[in-house]
């Protein structure tokens, strides 16, 4: 069954944005979703996205900066 989740973040900090998001089901190796903007992230509304199968069972979602200048990223755990 697939599962829509909501992602935002509160405090994107200076060097943010586009982000891809990842997930702990492959161990962050491949991005469920490329270059999400920053502005859409920490908007009141977030960003939905539905799960692809092979994220079945991830618990976290991992939000990686992808600008060249930056490699900062954040572990935000899935809540239900």
């Amino acid at each position: 069954m697939a599962m829509t989740i909501n992602v935002k973040v509160t405090s994107p900090g200076v060097c943010s944005g586009p982000c891809d998001l990842y997930t702990d089901a492959d161990n962050y190796a491949i991005p469920i979703a490329t270059g999400v903007s920053i502005t859409v992230l920490s908007s009141i509304i977030g960003y939905n996205i539905t799960l692809p199968p092979s994220a079945v069972g991830a618990t976290t979602i991992r939000i990686q900066n992808s600008s060249s200048d930056c490699s900062n990223f954040v572990d935000v755990p899935i809540t239900t």
